[in-house]
C-alpha cells in the first residue's frame, strides 16, 4: 500500500489486515473464536506467588471516578461503579489509579487538567476494611479484582532527591501489602 504522496507504506498493508481480521472476528461473535481471536475465552496470569485467572480477557482500564470519600478512602458508591462494571461481563477490573501518598495541598480538579476529586489514597492511614469490601463487590460480581497505584501529580523526577526516591518507594511498598491484603489479585503501577 501506499500513503500520501505515493510512498510505500508497508505497515498500512499490515494495518488493513488487523483491520479486517478485528471486523470478522466481531461479526463472528464469542461463541465462534477462533485462532488466536479469544477475548472471550477465560485466560491466566502467572505470577510469583501465585496464578490469577480471569473469565475472559476483557480488562477494563483505570479511570479515575471522583467517588473516593474526602479523605481518600473507598466509598459504598465506588463499590457500586465497580460491581456494576463487573456484572457487565469484565474479566479484570484494574480500580482508578490510587495515589500512594496523601497530597496535602489545595488540587486544581478543573476539568482542563482532566483531574476528578477526591481521589482514591492507599496508605498507613487507609481505611483496609472499605479497601477490601471494594475488592470483594468486584470479585463477588465476577471479575478479578485489580488496582492501580500511582504518586501524586506530577512529582518533579529530575530534581528529586534519593530521600524522595526512598519514600516513593516506601510508599508503594505500604500501598501494595494494603492492597494484597485487602484481597486485589492484581497491581498496576503507574509513575
Amino acid at each position: 500500500m501506499t500513503g500520501l504522496g505515493g510512498l510505500p507504506m508497508p505497515g498500512l498493508a499490515r494495518m488493513a489486515e488487523v483491520t479486517r481480521a478485528i471486523s470478522e472476528a466481531a461479526r463472528r461473535g464469542p461463541g465462534e473464536a477462533v485462532g488466536r481471536w479469544l477475548i472471550h475465552e477465560p485466560w491466566s496470569i502467572v505470577g510469583q506467588r501465585n496464578t490469577v485467572k480471569a473469565m475472559n480477557r476483557i480488562v477494563m482500564p483505570a479511570i479515575p471516578t471522583g467517588l473516593a470519600s474526602t479523605n481518600g478512602d473507598a466509598t459504598d458508591a465506588m463499590n457500586e461503579w465497580y460491581r456494576a462494571r463487573s456484572v457487565g461481563g469484565v474479566g479484570l477490573i484494574l480500580v482508578e489509579p490510587a495515589q500512594v501518598i496523601r497530597d496535602d495541598g489545595e488540587r486544581d480538579s478543573s476539568p482542563v487538567r482532566g483531574e476528578f476529586t477526591p481521589r482514591l489514597v492507599i496508605d498507613a492511614k487507609s481505611d483496609q476494611k472499605a479497601l477490601r469490601s471494594l475488592a470483594d463487590a468486584i470479585r463477588l460480581s465476577g471479575a478479578v479484582p485489580g488496582i492501580s497505584l500511582a504518586l501524586p501529580s506530577d512529582p518533579d523526577i529530575a530534581t528529586a532527591a534519593l530521600s524522595d526516591f526512598k519514600m516513593w518507594i516506601e510508599a508503594v511498598a505500604v500501598a501494595s501489602s494494603a492492597c494484597d491484603t485487602a484481597g486485589f489479585e492484581v497491581i498496576e503501577l503507574v509513575f
